[in-house]
């Protein structure tokens, strides 16, 4: 395996939109399979509370994110261990109880809004990358990645209804037919007269 001085952390961090994956894209294909990603988002902490009081939490405070974990990650992947990160559930505002082996790489990316915040993770990254990028172009780009989130889910759904509608009017198109006694041919010829 690798060394622990041998790999390379690159904290990654900006605001929603600005641009982090795409660089984080750009970094893997540069680096193929020795490239693992953490993002800061994976640790957000458990609440043991009901679901409308964490609906009301301010989930872009450096309290809601277990960043000690974190940086026990990243020094456990640093000597070659395998971790077992957690998993959020953004759809019930919660950590679940499943977790993901994260393997070790030559380059750890950890990515996160606020990752530069932690003097700790801080220290932890060799390489430093803020992204800044207007935060009118920020809004544009946030906007356009929910609508193709929604249109992902809507566009299939819509054309399921669609068929099943096609589906439907064929059928009744052919009940009339079974009904009348008449062939598909005989069915137009009469209507046309």
């Amino acid at each position: 395996m690798y060394k622990p001085e041998d790999v390379i952390v690159i904290g990654i961090a900006g605001g929603t939109g600005c641009g982090k994956s795409t660089m984080i894209k750009k970094i893997k294909d540069e680096f193929n399979d020795s490239i693992t990603i953490i993002s800061h988002d994976f640790y957000y902490k458990y609440h043991d509370m009901s679901f409308e009081e964490r609906k009301k939490l301010n989930y872009d405070h450096p309290s809601s994110f277990d960043t000690d974990m974190l940086i026990e990650h990243i020094k456990e992947l640093k000597k070659g261990n395998s971790i077992m990160r957690p998993v959020y559930d953004f759809t019930i505002h919660n950590r679940i109880d499943e977790t993901v082996e994260v393997k070790p790489a030559k380059v750890i990316i950890v990515e996160g809004i606020l990752i530069f915040e932690n003097e700790a993770l801080r220290d932890l990254c060799d390489i430093k990358v803020f992204i800044d990028t207007d935060a009118d172009v920020r809004i544009i780009r946030r906007i356009i990645m929910t609508i193709s989130i929604l249109m992902a889910i809507i566009w299939p759904l819509f054309a399921f209804l669609l068929l099943v509608l096609l589906f439907f009017i064929i059928g009744i198109f052919y009940l009339l037919i079974f009904v009348s006694q008449l062939t598909v041919s005989e069915f137009f010829l009469k209507k046309m007269m």
